[in-house]
């Protein structure tokens, strides 16, 4: 488990231009924009004077640039913000876990409340009342551990690989599952999907390709963008394999934020209220969609980190 003195680190990124990124955060939320293009082409209420296969070529072209500016300024706007933090906050650390636990798990059917959580979490108590299964409880407890043990990795700058995945399952599952931390001998199924996931047999050698492809794509990436969309696509694919007899859902959420902390995001939190879409997004492997799903809640996580860590400096002032 990390002490409040423990860090983890961030990769420094530079802001080259703060003024840009507020000039294009202000384009950004407003129509504008795309007016101011449809003007300088001609078109008007009442007159086109341009053909109009042109005319929707060049709004599909302008759509697209709004979308490319509209992810890197994010990054951009995030990053400098990172530069700041000489650490994240305990404060913080724990409420990204009580959040992860009671959303990751409500997604799965888990009816344990978000204070109950907190009591669970936190104060290592259960709650009396609320009607909740031993299993129930077991599932959101189980999140301590393996959050700790990811955190550990973390502060090691341990790679991402198959032993870690296994780890995090076993974690997740202890007095859950008879085979926790190893992968399916057995086919399974996802409810409702038309897709077949991995076959026991391949499941080993898909995971570890899975991996491997990550690294290779994070390594080479020339932008942020394109190392999130390399982390959000393994999370699609990994859920598309099933890997375990059960807990696969919960494991690559947390097998995903791993990846996301490690190359310097905020964390993904896929709250409850929102699974329809993350699940459609997955079943058809959206990568577009879930692009645009993620930066809503990442810029949404960025902006509560940075409450937190703005409470941790005026703790260590009035200290």
């Amino acid at each position: 488990m990390l002490k409040r003195h423990q860090r983890i680190q961030m990769r420094n990124t530079r802001l080259t231009d703060p003024t840009l990124e507020r000039t294009c955060i202000s384009m950004l939320y407003s129509n504008s924009l795309k007016k101011i293009f449809l003007v300088i082409l001609g078109y008007n209420s009442a007159h086109l004077l341009i053909p109009s296969p042109l005319l929707v070529y060049l709004v599909c072209l302008v759509n697209f640039i709004l979308y490319y500016l509209t992810v890197e300024t994010y990054f951009y706007y995030w990053r400098s913000h990172m530069i700041c933090l000489k650490k994240i906050p305990q404060d913080y650390l724990d409420d990204m876990l009580v959040r992860l636990a009671h959303h990751s798990a409500g997604i799965e059917g888990n009816t344990i409340s978000l204070p109950a959580t907190v009591s669970i979490i936190l104060n290592g108590t259960l709650p009396v009342s609320g009607g909740a299964t031993v299993r129930e409880f077991y599932e959101i407890e189980n999140h301590k551990q393996a959050f700790y043990n990811l955190l550990d990795h973390l502060e090691n700058n341990d790679k991402l690989s198959v032993s870690i995945i296994k780890k995090i399952h076993a974690d997740l599952t202890d007095r859950l599952q008879y085979d926790k931390g190893q992968f399916k001998k057995n086919e399974n199924m996802i409810i409702g999907t038309e897709f077949q996931t991995a076959s026991p047999s391949e499941t080993p050698f898909l995971v570890q390709q899975l991996v491997d492809n990550l690294e290779y794509r994070v390594e080479n990436a020339s932008t942020d963008k394109e190392k999130l969309e390399g982390i959000l696509d393994t999370h699609i694919q990994f859920e598309q394999i099933h890997p375990f007899s059960d807990g696969n859902g919960r494991t690559g959420r947390m097998v995903l934020n791993y990846s996301l902390l490690q190359q310097g995001f905020p964390p993904l939190i896929i709250e409850k209220e929102t699974k329809a879409t993350y699940i459609e997004l997955l079943a058809k492997q959206d990568l577009n969609g879930f692009m645009s799903f993620a930066n809503k809640i990442l810029a949404k996580e960025q902006k509560r980190m940075q409450s937190f860590q703005n409470m941790d400096q005026e703790k260590i002032l009035y200290e």
